[in-house]
């Protein structure tokens, strides 16, 4: 009986030991998942910010059509990737905090 005890023992040190390295590179790959999320979150602001400006108050860049559809896709692309990343934020945050209160 002695023996089986140990070796249950031993198991339950491997399995803490594997355990400790796996939430070490969870922590780390959260880390970096929020300073990406929250980098491209704000480029995306600043970029709206600027084209909704040069847009507006710099009439001159829009005087042909072919400018004017560039703006404006540009302007959406970044409205996507705003919602994109905001919807990202969002989701992760709603299953770390479902699977936190369980």
């Amino acid at each position: 009986m002695t023996e089986h005890f140990k070796i249950q023992r031993h198991e339950t040190t491997t399995f803490r030991r594997r355990h400790q390295i796996l939430s070490r590179a969870v922590s780390k790959v959260d880390g970096f998942m929020r300073l990406s999320n929250v980098a491209g979150f704000v480029c995306h602001v600043v970029n709206i910010i600027l084209l909704l400006y040069s847009f507006i108050f710099l009439s001159q860049t829009t005087e042909n059509y072919k400018s004017a559809t560039t703006y404006l896709f540009w302007l959406i692309g970044n409205i996507s990737g705003l919602l994109v990343s905001t919807s990202a934020g969002i989701i992760v945050n709603h299953m770390v905090c479902t699977y936190m209160l369980q």
